[in-house]
């Protein structure tokens, strides 16, 4: 297999898992000062559950001035966190345009003739077999007749709508995952209702 192709689908490869930098980058992000603060919160709530307002009145309201203390920390280390997350990705976004879509870009231009691979003539159209053997630019020449498919008994698959197709199938998975990742279940027989499903696998149905 020629280099350059190997080297196309390496850029492809990083292109579609470039995603996972961002979950690297989410749990590189230290919170542990929010996770700290929301700790302290959960043990003083859980004392003052125990704590009779009547009885202990000022321990009571020195709990509740904590609380309040407490709630505009989280709010701050929230902020904090998902600004810095912000940050991040959106440096990872400005990385990615420079270490791979441009030259990804670059390269499907400067190689986009490249021959992949060879199909029987006949087997498509001869319009088809032409843009597989030219590429896009000879719908636009076919009129003109300015290029014509290679005499022989092959029609040679350049690298640009090699990959074209490619990208096509890849995104065609990617959207059935999608769809059956979908939390959404069907109950009944004749009349279909949609349930949404929670993360904890409670069904929520729909009243009529």
């Amino acid at each position: 297999m020629d280099y350059w192709i190997l080297l196309i689908i390496f850029f492809l490869i990083v292109d579609k898992t470039w995603h996972l930098t961002g979950t690297l980058a989410a749990k590189l992000n230290s919170s542990d000062k929010l996770q700290q603060l929301l700790n302290e919160k959960k043990q003083l709530q859980h004392q003052q559950q125990q704590i009779s307002a009547q009885d202990q009145y000022a321990l009571w309201t020195k709990n509740n001035r904590k609380l309040d203390k407490l709630d505009k920390n989280i709010e701050e280390a929230k902020k904090s966190y998902v600004s810095g997350l912000e940050a991040t990705n959106a440096r990872l976004a400005k990385l990615k345009i420079l270490l791979v879509t441009v030259p990804f870009t670059a390269l499907k231009f400067y190689k986009g003739k490249l021959h992949v691979y060879s199909v029987p003539k006949g087997m498509f159209p001869s319009v088809i077999e032409g843009i597989l053997e030219h590429g896009w630019i000879y719908m636009a020449l076919a009129p003109m007749k300015f290029r014509q498919v290679s005499e022989g008994a092959v029609v040679t698959v350049t690298l640009g709508i090699w990959l074209f197709a490619l990208l096509k199938v890849i995104s065609a998975c990617e959207f059935i995952v999608e769809v059956l990742r979908e939390p959404t279940v069907y109950v009944g027989n004749s009349d279909k209702k949609s349930v949404d499903v929670d993360e904890k696998g409670v069904i929520s149905q729909p009243v009529d």
